[in-house]
């Protein structure tokens, strides 16, 4: 399996051999994360490093990949989409990458493994995403929200956050920036997995009414969040929803 997700990496990377900002892009992603998992390197063990190198291969790659796919003729170093996007795939990758870690925490310690949160421990990663990288993660979030043109994605984010407000409420769920933690829900998750995607499904339909058949489409393809998402909101009491 491994020879063939290799061999099939490689031949989609050469669809790009003419384009040498996307081939170097596609193949940065397999760099950063065999220097993350695979010796000598084996950067997840080297704090900092380690977590750097997973944020940049498992978010800023594949964002920067997709943005230079839609703009790659017309893509600046100056671009504030560039800017936004990179901003916000650091700093959520960071998060992501922490949280991951924390989870890990012992069994990288019995493990001998130097992890970031193992070299500065639990308390203080937590300090570092709550005070540097959310802040960084929300504001370019915003960025990217404005920079769309459209209402309806800052919608589906103020919808989102009621509805965290609301699971609270109700379920008694402890929104949290990190895990793990008891009945936890990760902040901006639903937007991300559920309310982001519909909300520029619904922008772009608005705009042109040949893309209303998406919004089935994607629904369809991945229900499984959606309909937790659905069934969680008919839970509500009608007075966390008035």
């Amino acid at each position: 399996m491994r020879a063939v997700s290799v061999g099939a990496g490689l031949v989609f990377l050469s669809n790009f051999a003419a384009v040498p900002f996307l081939f170097w892009t596609y193949a940065a992603g397999w760099l950063a994360f065999a220097a993350y998992s695979l010796p000598p390197l084996r950067l997840k063990a080297k704090a900092a490093a380690g977590v750097a190198c997973d944020a940049v291969g498992a978010h800023v790659v594949p964002a920067v990949f997709a943005l230079a796919l839609v703009q790659r003729e017309t893509m600046s170093p100056f671009d504030p989409w560039l800017w936004a996007i990179v901003g916000w795939a650091l700093a959520c990758g960071l998060r992501g990458i922490i949280s991951h870690q924390l989870s890990d925490e012992p069994f990288d310690r019995a493990a001998g493994i130097e992890t970031f949160v193992i070299r500065f421990g639990p308390h203080g990663s937590r300090l570092l995403v709550r005070y540097l990288f959310f802040p960084v993660e929300l504001a370019t979030v915003i960025a990217m929200l404005v920079l769309i043109g459209s209402p309806i994605p800052i919608f589906g984010l103020a919808a989102s956050a009621l509805f965290l407000v609301g699971k609270t409420a109700r379920f008694g769920t402890i929104p949290v920036l990190t895990g793990p933690a008891p009945r936890q829900a990760i902040v901006l998750a639903d937007f991300y997995i559920v309310f982001l995607p519909l909300a520029l499904l619904f922008a772009l339909a608005w705009k042109d009414g040949a893309f209303t058949l998406l919004i089935p489409a994607h629904m369809l393809l991945f229900p499984a969040n959606i309909s937790a998402t659905i069934r969680d909101l008919a839970r509500l009491p009608k007075e966390v929803l008035e």
